[in-house]
């Protein structure tokens, strides 16, 4: 496996006290690099598809340094249907840290792999 600087375990992507702000460690994803796992916490409609509780959405990466911007794009409504937003309060998200934004990409092709995640359209070979 790719090597992980901080693996952050799963948790909401809310702030406790303050829930329409975002959980303080994500917001100390800013100027960092890594993967990103988006999963649901429920047993019905996450965006406009059934999914399961503890079903993995989505994998994605940032090897730009931009994690925290590329992260929470993802929670964010959008006006353009090819871009799919999630309910902050129907997912919890997990960030594996890295040093290395090659060994971001290489670490995200891995877990896509290993996970199928429902939302993914890339999976890489």
């Amino acid at each position: 496996m790719r090597a992980v600087l901080l693996d952050t375990g799963w948790q909401s992507p809310n702030h406790p006290e303050a829930p329409r702000r975002f959980a303080d460690w994500i917001r100390a994803t800013r100027g960092l690099c890594g993967v990103y796992f988006i999963r649901s916490t429920v047993d019905d409609y996450v965006g406009d598809e059934p999914a399961e509780r503890g079903q993995i959405l989505y994998i994605g990466e940032s090897h730009t340094f931009q994690l925290y911007e590329t992260l929470t794009r993802h929670l964010q409504r959008w006006s353009s249907p090819t871009n799919r937003a999630y309910e902050r309060d129907r997912v919890e998200l997990r960030a594996l840290l890295m040093v290395d934004p090659d060994e971001a990409i290489a670490r995200q092709d891995d877990e896509i792999l290993r996970h199928t995640p429902r939302d993914n359209a890339r999976v890489p070979f």
